[in-house]
């Protein structure tokens, strides 16, 4: 779409996440403190007399769902916010359907990854049997496994331009994705990396600050002054990596925006 520096993926994952936050503070307001309260609400039910009750499980599974679907409604968003700006709805990215479409996506292909993973190494591990190999069986199983871990990994960065893709609302075209990104997907990988250890610098300094304020407080380790700076950590992680996301998109983006006649 335009040119666009692996700096520039990096500088405007945090840039833009921040501006997201200052320009639709009720959404993120709203979704940090419903995700705090479901992981305190989480955290007292561990602490009953009977936490691994029928009961008491499905309760903490449905916090944790919600606590899911408000998560990658704030990574929804900040995709929108980078490649719409003004035009991103807060209200679409968890109730609307491109955010829906977004989640049958990711978690689709999640699904898809790990079965293949699995049965790869059943597959293995049979075929090592009925050719009579048992000598260093184990550390064969190991080598597959981790093999077509690595080849899921690979593919879904290939395919890592859908998902914002469709968090904006354009129909799926695996084509063009897979074409964008062909000879990109180790600069793509570096951009995460070099994100996620940005993310990774600033949530120690925020917890280690958090530790300050709740020592001084007597808060203890698990209260509330940690649990909230917890969750200030997460959202910030995730609206960042939304962002990011966002961005490779911007950088890589060409055939999924104007593909090919005959496609």
């Amino acid at each position: 779409m335009q040119t666009i520096s692996f700096g520039e993926c990096v500088a405007g994952a945090w840039r833009d996440a921040w501006n997201m936050a200052l320009q639709r503070p009720l959404f993120i307001a709203v979704c940090t403190t419903a995700i705090f309260f479901t992981r305190f609400i989480q955290v007292s039910l561990g602490d009953l007399p009977a936490p691994h009750s029928l009961q008491v499980m499905l309760v903490i599974g449905m916090l944790w769902l919600v606590k899911l679907l408000l998560t990658n409604a704030v990574i929804v968003q900040a995709m929108r916010y980078v490649v719409l700006g003004d035009e991103a709805i807060a209200i679409d990215a968890l109730g609307g359907r491109d955010y829906w479409r977004y989640l049958g996506l990711t978690y689709g292909l999640m699904v898809v990854m790990i079965v293949a993973v699995v049965g790869g190494t059943m597959l293995v591990a049979t075929a090592s049997r009925f050719l009579g190999i048992h000598g260093h069986a184990r550390a064969l199983y190991m080598t597959s496994a981790c093999a077509m871990a690595m080849a899921a990994i690979w593919v879904n960065v290939r395919l890592c331009l859908l998902s914002s893709h469709v968090a904006i609302g354009r129909p799926l075209s695996w084509r063009a994705a897979w074409r964008d990104t062909h000879g990109h997907a180790m600069i793509i990988i570096g951009t995460w990396l070099t994100i996620a250890l940005t993310i990774c610098v600033a949530a120690v300094l925020l917890m280690g600050i958090a530790a300050l304020i709740s020592y001084a407080v007597r808060d203890g380790r698990h209260g509330p002054v940690i649990q909230f700076a917890q969750i200030l950590v997460l959202v910030a992680a995730v609206s960042i990596s939304g962002a990011g996301s966002g961005w490779i998109y911007r950088r890589y983006a060409m055939g999924l925006i104007t593909p090919p006649r005959g496609l």
